[in-house]
């Protein structure tokens, strides 16, 4: 295969190895069932055997907890003992200061669940998780302790006693019955992402990113961005000096930076071809064979292992030390009788290659460090910074508090008998839906799993379990249902279905020491559910719905807004932070029901030439402050503010301005450049260069729902 072609199609699998990959994924799972079904039989036996209030619950929490892998396991459990923690303490306050005051303590109630939901969307991981276990937790201490303030105090023991015990039993599950670490997923994770890159640099170093394959890329970078994150806060759980040296950290820190830069090359390269200037493009093309070279290890193949990204880095570390012999040899190939502007535009590309070699070595010297003995100095601290969505997390706090008392009030108007479990019940799906990225798609789901486990336990209350007598037969009973569920969350396509059949089966059947099985309390249970998840429904589809242009256009102009705040910032590892922000709402914006495969990738490409734009100013604006180029500081702040305003706007005047104004700065750099070559200048040029490239593509873009791109020449003939 020649170099830089990109990867044949991949071979059939062999009927025995699929064969063989079905068996194992089918006994993971199964695994996971049987992890599952052990853990919530150990927390009903224990709660059982302590008469506490709902050992259903301990159960429950024991299913929810038992995650593939111990990392996350852990990670979820600590913060549903501190939300349910919090929760209780909070419910207990309301109930001693407002029990006599129905409607106030409901106000009060409300304003908590709002405040909660409002963080639990600020935040996310294992805090925005924490948030949704105190508002839920605070509704079920809450709404049955006004009614009874003498019972509150051991309503909310025995809540937090219950939640315990299933995290405690869900913990030992996990780590005893068939075992998984999650540093399995985190080196899965982290081969993926340095496999990725290196076919992706090599499609731009070679010239053939193009754009239907480059967005579908980037989108898929994005991800894995996420991916990676979400695997160095699991794995910290388990591995502390991981997380102490913050090597994970590092790496993905070079993983965006380093990827952004291979696009930037793409789009320099694909610019230097429409303009014609192919004698640049012939020079530079050695120095790119070397770079795709050093990134491949022998076979023409991306390191699959750290220990193989090792040489890797040598390799790289070599190029970079050489590196000024070979733009000499790049500027000797393009000769001496080329106009000035292509020995410019060849200095710039080889700048923008040796930055990329940079990042590239640090990108494999992270990687190989991963597998270094424990020891040596933490890297600098440099966290996945999310850009928090002000507006939707207080339209989501509004609307939770809105609906509550929708649901209240139809309780109290209605005198509906498990109203008290509808108004929780809504308090559930308020608090956890609101985080998925369908929120109408998510609580409808819930609403059809309330659908299909109605039958199943009414045919447990009414002929299973009332022939269980004693606890081994009570599990025995059980154990299909729990090996189901656990199946169920194990596999991702089934997982949404798994919590509303494990909730409304446990909460329906209301197992105790002396349990008596009522098919009329499972009917009323199931129709207050049903309820309490209805209206939240009706809330996500008509409040602010996530499926809206409206949504797509605020998380569209936050995304532009990352460039100004991004120059404003005065903090190191700024450039790290806007890749994070910005990667960060493009997966949202993408992830966006409701829209069309082009829409799609019109939005994941007004993510990545945000990016592009962002990474350009950032360069400006560093080289504004240098001594060199101290006299250029206002024509390039003049740049800057145009070029933003351009981007975070699409009208024609606001492209053309910045156009021309990057047009003038260029020929002005051109001009002192070749007269006084510098780094400095050259530098400047190429910053200037990219962000030109990122307005000038944002101005041809389509807007959300036009048909075909507007042409440059047109926009800025109509300005």
């Amino acid at each position: 295969m020649a170099r830089g072609s990109p990867p044949a199609a991949a071979a059939p699998v062999p009927p025995r190895k699929g064969w063989r990959g079905l068996l194992r994924e089918e006994a993971g799972c199964w695994g996971h069932a049987l992890r599952t079904a052990s853990a919530a039989s150990l927390a009903l036996w224990i709660a059982l055997r302590l008469d506490l209030g709902a050992p259903g619950s301990a159960a429950m929490t024991a299913v929810l907890v038992s995650l593939p892998t111990a990392g996350q396991s852990l990670e979820k459990s600590l913060a549903r003992l501190l939300g349910t923690a919090v929760g209780a303490g909070v419910a207990l306050l309301l109930v001693m200061a407002l029990a006599p005051e129905r409607d106030l303590f409901i106000l009060a109630l409300s304003a908590w669940l709002a405040i909660c939901v409002a963080g639990s969307a600020w935040y996310r991981q294992k805090a925005a998780y924490a948030g949704m276990l105190m508002a839920i937790t605070a509704c079920f201490v809450g709404l049955p302790g006004f009614q009874a303030p003498e019972r509150a105090f051991d309503l909310a023991v025995d809540r937090l006693t219950v939640i315990s015990i299933g995290v405690i039993c869900g913990g030992l599950a996990t780590a005893l019955v068939f075992p998984r670490a999650s540093r399995d997923d985190a080196v899965a994770a982290v081969r993926a992402a340095f496999r990725d890159f290196v076919a992706h640099a090599s499609r731009c170093l070679a010239g053939q990113g193009r754009r239907s394959e480059a967005e579908v890329l980037d989108r898929h970078f994005v991800r894995q961005t996420m991916n990676l994150e979400s695997a160095r806060i699991s794995t910290a759980f388990e591995e502390p000096e991981l997380a102490r040296t913050r090597r994970l950290d590092g790496f993905i820190s070079a993983f965006m930076l380093s990827s952004t830069t291979a696009r930037a090359v793409e789009h320099l390269r694909a610019d230097l071809r429409a303009r014609g200037q192919h004698a640049v493009l012939a020079a530079l093309h050695p120095v790119a064979e070397r770079l795709l070279a050093a990134l491949r290890v022998p076979g023409e193949r991306a390191p699959a292992s750290a220990a193989e990204a090792a040489p890797v880095a040598e390799t790289l570390d070599a190029l970079a030390a050489r590196w000024g012999a070979h733009a000499d040899e790049a500027r000797g190939r393009l000769g001496t009788s080329v106009p000035p502007v292509d020995r410019l535009a060849l200095d710039g590309a080889l700048a923008l290659l040796r930055q990329l070699v940079r990042e590239s070595r640090e990108l494999a010297r992270t990687y190989a460090d991963l597998r270094a003995p424990p020891g040596g100095a933490p890297l600098p601290a440099r966290p996945l910074w999310r850009r928090p969505d002000t507006l939707g997390a207080a339209v989501a706090g509004l609307r939770a508090a809105f609906t509550f008392l929708v649901v209240c009030a139809l309780w109290i108007l209605t005198a509906f008998p498990d109203g008290e479990f509808a108004a929780t019940t809504a308090a559930v799906g308020l608090s956890v839906f609101q985080a998925t990225p369908r929120p109408v798609t998510s609580t409808r789901r819930e609403l059809i799993g309330y659908v299909l486990v109605f039958p199943i336990a009414f045919a447990a209350c009414a002929f299973v379990l009332p022939a269980m007598q004693g606890f081994p037969l009570l599990v025995a009973g059980l154990a299909p249902f729990l090996l189901v569920a656990g199946y169920l969350t194990a596999r991702p396509a089934t997982a949404a279905f798994a919590w509303p059949v494990t909730a409304l089966f446990f909460m329906s059947l209301r197992i105790t020491e002396r349990t008596t099985y009522d098919v009329g309390a499972v009917m009323n249970t199931t129709l207050a559910a049903m309820l309490g998840i209805a209206v939240p429904l009706v809330s996500f589809a008509v409040v602010l719905p996530s499926e809206s242009r409206v949504r797509a256009a605020l998380l569209e102009r936050a995304l532009t807004r990352q460039l100004r705040a991004a120059l404003g910032r005065r903090r190191s590892h700024s450039r790290h932070r806007f890749e994070a922000a910005v990667r960060d709402l493009t997966l949202e914006l993408a992830d966006l029901p409701g829209a069309n495969a082009d829409e799609r990738r019109r939005r994941v490409l007004h993510g990545i030439r945000v990016l592009e734009a962002g990474h350009a100013a950032l360069s400006l604006a560093a080289l504004s402050g240098r001594g060199a180029l101290r006299a250029w500081s206002p024509e390039i702040g003049a740049v800057l503010e145009a070029s933003v305003r351009a981007l975070e706007s699409r009208r024609p005047g606001d492209a053309a301005r910045a156009l021309a104004a990057l047009e003038a700065l260029g020929a002005r750099v051109d001009a002192a450049a070749a007269a006084a070559p510098r780094a400095t200048l050259v530098a400047l040029r190429t910053s200037g260069w990219l962000l030109r490239l990122a307005v000038e593509e944002h101005a041809g873009a389509p807007a959300a729902g036009a048909g075909a791109p507007t042409r440059l020449p047109e926009v800025i003939h109509a300005a």
